[in-house]
């Protein structure tokens, strides 16, 4: 994604979540295979990302809002 700003993973260490600033997305990073897996949508201005009991919680700056995913 563009402008990454934080980034956490999951319990294991296999997957992380990126948040990227600029394009409101998380990419998620299959870190043994060193690839991305996806980019979700989420708020405006994604600026920090934690990975907590197999959720993901995203706070979307400029949107004021908050984000949170079950982890697949």
């Amino acid at each position: 994604g563009y402008r990454p700003s934080y980034v956490d993973t999951d319990e294991e260490g296999l997957t992380a979540f990126v948040a990227n600033y600029e394009d409101g997305t998380v990419s998620i990073v299959d870190l043994t295979e060193q690839i991305v897996i996806d980019n979700v949508p989420v708020g405006v201005n994604p600026s920090v990302v934690r990975v907590f009991a197999n959720k993901v919680y995203v706070t979307n700056e400029s949107s004021g809002s908050i984000t949170i995913a079950d982890i697949i």
